[in-house]
């Protein structure tokens, strides 16, 4: 993996992209990124095409469209958070700058009769109350020998064993939970057997499933920690890839 191309495309998107300090967290590019790019380019080959479904931001779909691959986005763009400050229009001319094909309602993508190779559902199943008919509207878009890559947060990572173990929740937010209308936050979260459990539900075939530790803590005193220790979560999940924070699996319909 070329992880100093990746470095490259972010620096040369922050000079544009519009929203700050998101790229990269207290000056570390984020992880996912190349965790994602990893998984790409080890499964899949170039020339399959990709939608990034539920893409939030288009940074991690600008940054693949950019390393060469086929790839369009959608999101519902329902969030509070794209009404605000015209984040929406912002968010469209990046997507035009980028070239990136950008589909912000169902019924766009609908109209577009796309199909895909692949489907990526990145940090989205936890956001969703009932993910048996979410996920069943989502295979539409998939080819028959298509490909679904999810990653999902781990409900039982490290961190989370020890904040319950410190007397507090692994749940989201509850002032979110009880405040937010309509909520959008994590509904649930997931375990590698609930992955496993998930596959066996949607029909599907686990082609890969990994832990990784992909959230770089924003407070001052963790992220110190993290920056000092983090080589030695990373050791760990690998022979304890439960405990990590972030669960990513490849699923292929049967």
């Amino acid at each position: 993996m070329n992880k100093e191309k990746i470095y490259e495309i972010v620096e040369e998107l922050s000079t544009f992209f519009p929203f700050k300090n998101y790229l990269k967290i207290n000056g570390l590019v984020r992880p996912k990124y190349f965790f994602i790019y990893k998984i790409i380019e080890e499964n899949f080959v170039r020339d399959q095409n990709i939608l990034d479904f539920g893409s939030g931001l288009n940074d991690l779909t600008a940054i693949i469209k950019k390393l060469g691959y086929q790839i369009d986005a959608y999101d519902d763009c329902e969030d509070a958070w794209y009404s605000e400050n015209d984040n929406i229009s912002k968010l469209r001319e990046f997507n035009n700058s980028v070239n990136l094909n950008f589909f912000e309602t169902m019924k766009e993508l609908d109209n577009s009769k796309n199909t895909y190779d692949i489907v990526l559902l990145l940090d989205v199943l936890e956001h969703v109350p009932s993910p048996k008919n979410f996920l069943s509207s989502v295979f539409k878009y998939i080819n028959k020998n298509g490909r679904l890559v999810i990653t999902v947060p781990n409900s039982v990572s490290l961190r989370k064993r020890l904040s319950v173990m410190l007397g507090k929740t692994n749940y989201a937010s509850y002032n979110e939970f009880f405040d937010e209308v309509p909520f959008r936050g994590h509904w649930r979260e997931y375990s590698i057997e609930d992955i496993r459990s998930l596959s066996k539900k949607i029909n599907c075939k686990i082609k890969h499933l990994e832990g990784i530790n992909a959230i770089i803590p924003k407070n001052k005193f963790l992220f110190l920690l993290y920056k000092k220790l983090n080589f030695i979560y990373n050791l760990i999940i690998k022979f304890f890839p439960s405990l990590s924070d972030t669960l990513c699996v490849i699923l292929e319909k049967k």
